[in-house]
């Protein structure tokens, strides 16, 4: 058996380690003129060691190798650049992409996903070109029709409806697009002859309602997509892990901490690797006081290893809860956004340690990344208004709140933030008189601090409702409260269109 073999038997026993080891050997021995290798043996070892650095998840040799792998393959005796790649070169280029993605080179994954002929597209590269052009922000129809290619090949696959959910693709239309289609609406009917399905997961009322869930939760509805998993957990999936991950994810962003926290604990508890959304469990359970079960939560996802950016999180959360050292905060921020650089919550995790170092400017910055990253994520606006106020730059806090209403942020969860502000300067915490100049005069046109001096008068002067100063005070706010009230109306019906 010559050393080429040796090295395959190697690679399909699994064992990359020491194929990795052999290959290397090889290659040296050819560099060296004691072992010449032809085009194709050496096609052999560089397929060798791509694959074992992409299982061993050395990102960079592997991209490199499989770069490699590429070149020499044009260079074999047999290679016809009009004839189809074969299927191995197919996964190279696959796996290659999955490199560079993980290096942040988006663009030259893009590219090397291009480079595969149309007609040797799977769906897996399809799904991937999709989830390509999407990061990439380019046109919305180039992912919207890689999206649909996987859905021909592919029926099944739930990641391209929601990823076509999220692109604006309405349910209907999207159901309208498959023959299935025309079973949903006349299921009911015995005379409707049944039609050819392309997926007959369309017609199961547990994938139909997760797939109504999943466009509320992309629409950025998360008070009905947080109702509708509820249902789904209720009525068809009552342990799955998956539905309980989205109605948490769903109750967070709507607003509703402690539901949220109660649904990912679920979660947790049914499947113990569970990594995903872990790091929004960290930070809920951070924020409501719970320390014993954040330490446990942090000795668990150590367990599970370092090299996740969940982990990091939760040890940066603990550290400020328990040891308070915003500064190791962090480095633990930076060591999970240097893992995954579109974790939100790492970017929130950061800004939030950077602002207890009194460092307003630097989390400004997280805090900012983390709202265009994530325009509906409350969190990230509530850092930027934070950062402005303490570095007094009231106009900028006061532009960031009108252009919250405009977003899909809740108005619950605007309620706190804005009505602790309004409170405090009405004079019930901090007595007018006692406030600065240009403060007492914001104080004065707020229809609370009228409110406040009528509710004195009539307490401790006696005054009655013909009163000027009450019957101001009635007026004001209850144009005020009318105000908003046509504000939130309106609000309402334009998501709802």
């Amino acid at each position: 058996m010559s050393s080429i073999e040796q090295l395959e038997t190697l690679r399909n026993a699994e064992l990359y380690d020491d194929c990795k080891t052999l290959a290397e050997f090889i290659l040296t021995l050819d560099e060296c003129g004691k072992d010449y290798l032809s085009n194709e043996q050496r096609l052999t070892v560089y397929r060798c060691l791509a694959d074992s650095t992409w299982f061993l998840h050395e990102y960079h040799l592997a991209e490199s190798y499989f770069k490699k792998v590429l070149h020499s393959y044009k260079q074999v005796d047999k290679y016809d650049k009009n004839a189809l790649e074969p299927d191995w070169m197919i996964e190279c280029k696959y796996r290659q992409h999955v490199c560079l993605l993980k290096l942040n080179r988006l663009k030259e994954a893009l590219t090397v996903l291009e480079s595969i002929l149309i007609q040797q597209r799977t769906a897996k590269i399809h799904l991937a070109l999709g989830q390509c052009y999407q990061k990439a922000g380019g046109s919305a129809q180039e992912s919207i029709s890689a999206y649909r290619e996987c859905l021909k090949q592919n029926p099944n696959t739930l990641s391209a409806y929601i990823a076509l959910l999220a692109l604006g693709i309405k349910l209907s239309d999207l159901l309208h697009t498959h023959p299935s289609a025309a079973s949903i609406h006349h299921e009911n009917q015995a005379q409707q002859p049944t039609p050819v399905t392309i997926s007959p997961l369309v017609r199961q009322p547990w994938f139909r309602a997760l797939l109504q869930a999943d466009s509320c939760s992309t629409s950025r509805d998360f008070a009905e997509a947080s109702r509708n998993y509820q249902q789904i957990d209720a009525q068809y999936l009552p342990q799955s892990t998956y539905v309980l991950c989205q109605l948490g994810y769903n109750q967070y962003l709507n607003g509703d901490y402690g539901q949220a926290l109660h649904s990912l604990q679920r979660a947790q508890q049914i499947d113990p690797l569970l990594l995903k959304h872990m790091d929004i469990l960290a930070f809920l359970t951070y924020t409501e006081c719970k320390d014993n079960s954040l330490e446990k939560l942090v000795n668990h996802l150590m367990s599970l290893g370092d090299h996740h950016p969940e982990t990091w999180i939760a040890i940066g959360y603990y550290c400020l809860k328990k040891n308070h050292k915003p500064s190791r905060t962090v480095y633990l921020a930076q060591k999970a956004y240097a893992l995954d650089n579109t974790r939100i919550q790492a970017l929130l995790l950061k800004g939030l340690a950077l602002f207890k170092l009194k460092r307003y400017s630097d989390s400004l910055v997280h805090y900012k990344e983390a709202v265009r990253l994530t325009p509906y994520c409350f969190e990230g606006y509530k850092g930027v208004v934070d950062g402005y106020l303490a570095t007094n730059r009231l106009s900028d806090a006061r532009l960031v709140i009108s252009t919250i209403f405009t977003t899909e942020i809740n108005a619950h969860q605007i309620t706190m933030s804005i009505f602790y502000p309004v409170l405090l300067l009405s004079g019930i915490v901090w007595p007018l008189e006692g406030q600065p100049i240009w403060l007492r005069t914001i104080s004065k046109w707020l229809p609370m601090t009228k409110a406040i001096d009528a509710m004195r008068g009539i307490l401790l002067k006696g005054w009655c409702i013909k009163h000027l100063l009450v019957q101001q005070a009635f007026m004001v706010t209850f144009i005020w409260s009318m105000g908003f009230l046509i504000l939130a109306l309106i609000i309402f019906n334009c998501r709802r269109i």
